[in-house]
């Protein structure tokens, strides 16, 4: 597998921290191929077994696939899935969601000794630090002093300032979304700006955590007028490009799906934590080939989400935050395969 000049760089410094640290961080913007430089690095340490924290199951079996074209065998340690724990008949590499490791008081985290693992990766970092049982998953690794820790991450800054540095030690690379469009591997961001009249956040309270209240937000942005608002500035600008649509709570997301159906039938479908795995794969494939034009969604497509194909990022939600904003427009900004050399191989995060 041939690694773009910047992630060759990228590994050479998670190599070079690791001998001075045990544990970095590396960041690098949506689509810039996280999974990519991971997986190098993972190469370059064997025979040493590996273990990668990913905390969506979606994120999981893209991991997976990626490993694979690096030639490298391994199993799933989720749900129903369980990955070989003996040593001598134990898979190169386990990928593990953090939550199945740490459910019924970490019994499943129990099953792996430290000392197995020479390598560490936590994929979408930001998540580890102020997470008690993301934290104690890490702790039981790090019992082994000779593992070495990355965390890999579009997102460092968080909006409770918890410091990344309660997991990290150091910092390895950091590839801003600039760069990379400076490059030319990822699209410009053309960004429009629409005045919605009705939509009035002065009653919004901020949390302590640094965001807007979850549901005094989601309050005003299910107010009918400004949905038929959003959804009217939505089709005038988007046209018929293939759009994501970030939305805040359930019923806008529904509400929000149907106006646009009204304005262009059978345009519109939603996806949200509750929909059905079965439900949420079918909508995603026909967005996938373009047979759906838009995509409303409730923070399903935040993060690890791939789809080159998305010529329009709609944020129908406020935040506060960042990282947050950056993790959603990253949506929008990979090039289409075959525009770039290599994209069709590594463009997932």
């Amino acid at each position: 597998m041939i690694l773009r000049g910047y992630q060759n760089d990228a590994v050479a410094g998670v190599l070079d921290q690791w001998g001075k640290v045990s544990s970095t961080l590396g960041c690098c913007a949506t689509g810039g191929g996280k999974t990519q430089i991971f997986c190098e690095v993972i190469r370059r340490r064997m025979p040493g077994r590996a273990l990668i924290l990913a905390h969506r199951k979606e994120l999981v079996s893209q991991i997976v696939n990626r490993l694979k074209s690096f030639g490298m065998e391994a199993e799933i340690e989720q749900g129903e899935l369980w990955a070989r724990s003996n040593l001598f008949s134990s898979c190169p590499v386990v990928v593990a969601t953090p939550q199945t490791l740490y459910s019924s008081n970490f019994a499943r985290l129990k099953r792996f000794k430290p000392e197995e693992f020479s390598t560490v990766i936590c994929d979408e970092a930001h998540h580890y630090s102020g997470a008690p049982a993301f934290e104690a998953v890490i702790r039981h690794f790090k019992q082994n002093p000779n593992a070495k820790i990355l965390g890999v991450t579009a997102t460092p800054d968080r909006t409770d300032n918890i410091a990344m540095s309660k997991v990290f030690d150091s910092v390895a690379f950091d590839i801003e979304i600039t760069d990379l469009i400076k490059l030319g591997y990822l699209v410009d961001i053309d960004q429009r700006m629409v005045k919605i009249e009705s939509l009035d956040f002065s009653k919004c309270h901020e949390t302590s955590a640094g965001e807007l209240n979850g549901a005094e937000m989601a309050q005003v942005l299910e107010f009918e007028r400004t949905l038929q608002g959003m959804a009217d500035a939505t089709i005038r600008t988007v046209g018929d490009k293939r759009t994501v649509v970030f939305a805040a709570s359930v019923k806008q997301a529904e509400r929000l799906s149907e106006i646009l159906n009204r304005h262009k039938n059978f345009s519109s479908e939603c996806v949200f934590g509750h929909t059905t795995p079965q439900d949420r794969l079918k909508v995603l494939e026909r967005f996938s080939k373009g047979d759906l034009q838009i995509c409303v969604n409730v923070g399903v497509l935040t993060e690890g989400y791939d789809n080159p194909g998305i010529e329009a990022v709609v944020m129908a939600r406020a935040t506060l935050s960042r990282a947050l904003y950056a993790q959603m427009a990253g949506r929008g900004t990979r090039p289409l395969p075959g525009i770039v050399e290599g994209v069709s191989e590594d463009s997932p995060d």
